[in-house]
């Protein structure tokens, strides 16, 4: 027979082998180990470009846009972000033409707005174009050309750069039918509505480059470029130098065949690579890093002439390049 202290004993000694199963169960034991992770990243350039897409609505004839004229959402601005996994080396845009003198035409199709785009740096005041094209035209009355005088001068092609409200006159000996190395003639005031500019240009005093005279105009001839197929000059426009560009024209010219084109950004133009020009401009230049973003702004001058209604699309093309870079 157990006596009542031999089983307080056995009661107590059941009641802490309970505790202990109890404890046992409920404890939280955790343990760790560490792995290693191991990532390798491919060369990939690539960026992204927001907004898609750019608009201005009703916007007149002889006008620079503004936020006036701007569609909803439109901040007349484009970001420009690397989302790539290379540093982006230099950044420059190309913009698309017209195929054909589009002003007298009478036909909106001949339009193209791309020609219309101008390009600021987002910490910088200069707009420039990107690349516009400009055509020759028919005679014009009050122009005094070179080699004669007239306003018709067998030999002489004439048109302008049309810049909205400012119209700058130029002229091109296109006797011969090649014109990489012809002698290029630009006035330094514009046409306007107020004004008719620069119109004489039977003895331009003005070098191309460089501080001009108001009133007077600008010579020089083209260099070749490109093998010959092209000619190409640097140009600062206005007497007060505002905007500097290179121009280019075909080698070919003659008849309906006389273009040139302004332009300041696009690094794909003929003559920008390689040459001595101090005019052409990557917009971006140095390591834009991995998740890194520039901002360009971005208007239109639409000229004097063009035709009312909803143009076909242009385009602007942005292009990033990662230098030394094995893909």
């Amino acid at each position: 027979m157990v006596s009542g202290n031999n089983k307080h004993r056995i009661a107590l000694a059941y009641a802490f082998i309970l505790f202990l199963l109890i404890g046992s169960a409920s404890a939280d034991v955790n343990q760790s180990d560490t792995l290693n992770i191991f990532v390798s990243v491919s060369n990939l350039t690539l960026v992204d470009i927001n907004p898609a897409n750019l608009s201005w609505i009703n916007i007149p004839p002889g006008t620079e846009s503004n936020s006036t004229y701007a569609a909803a959402g439109n901040k007349e601005a484009i970001q420009i972000e690397n989302i790539g996994s290379t540093n982006i080396t230099n950044i420059w845009f190309n913009t698309s033409h017209p195929d054909v003198m589009p002003f007298g035409s009478g036909d909106i199709n001949n339009y193209n707005p791309g020609n219309f785009v101008i390009i600021r740096r987002n910490n910088s005041n200069n707009w420039y174009f990107v690349d516009r094209k400009e055509f020759n035209e028919s005679e014009l009355i009050y122009l005094s050309l070179p080699g004669g005088g007239g306003s018709n001068v067998p030999g002489m092609a004439h048109g302008r750069l049309r810049s909205a409200d400012s119209e700058y006159f130029w002229v091109m000996n296109i006797s011969d039918g090649s014109c990489n190395d012809t002698q290029f003639w630009i006035g330094n005031d514009p046409h306007s509505q107020a004004s008719t500019g620069t119109v004489d240009f039977t003895a331009c005093g003005d070098p191309l480059t460089g501080a001009g005279t108001p009133g007077d105009c600008r010579t020089g001839s083209f260099t070749p470029t490109l093998g010959g197929g092209w000619g190409m000059l640097n140009l600062s426009l206005g007497a007060g130098a505002a905007e500097n560009y290179t121009i280019i024209t075909p080698a070919v010219c003659g008849g309906s065949n006389v273009s040139v084109r302004f332009w300041h950004w696009n690094k794909d133009a003929a003559g920008a690579i390689g040459s001595s020009n101090s005019f052409q401009e990557y917009f971006h230049v140095g390591a834009l890093t991995p998740g890194e973003h520039i901002i360009a702004n971005v208007k239109i001058r639409v000229p004097y002439g063009t035709i009312a209604g909803t143009l076909p699309t242009g385009h602007l093309t942005v292009i990033a390049q990662a230098v030394g870079v094995n893909s």
